[in-house]
């Protein structure tokens, strides 16, 4: 395989990580903050609940993101 292509390659698949890892910090952190609109604390069962919860929909939805980007 030619250096460039493997690059390419390379690059493309840590841009993915990157995306997707984006998606997962955005997620986590509106998840744990919404419980605290309503009242509830920091280290509430919601907040982390909804920290887990917000970590699934932030990597699905960059994931998302990035087939639409032609990431993938």
């Amino acid at each position: 395989m030619p250096t460039q292509k493997r690059c390419k390659i390379v690059g493309t698949i840590m841009s993915r990580k990157r995306f997707v890892m984006i998606g997962m910090f955005v997620g986590s952190w509106a998840g744990g903050y919404v419980p605290t609109l309503f009242g509830a604390d920091f280290l509430s069962l919601a907040s982390v609940f909804g920290t887990f919860i917000g970590g699934i929909l932030g990597i699905w939805g960059f994931y998302q993101l990035a087939k639409q980007l032609g990431f993938y």
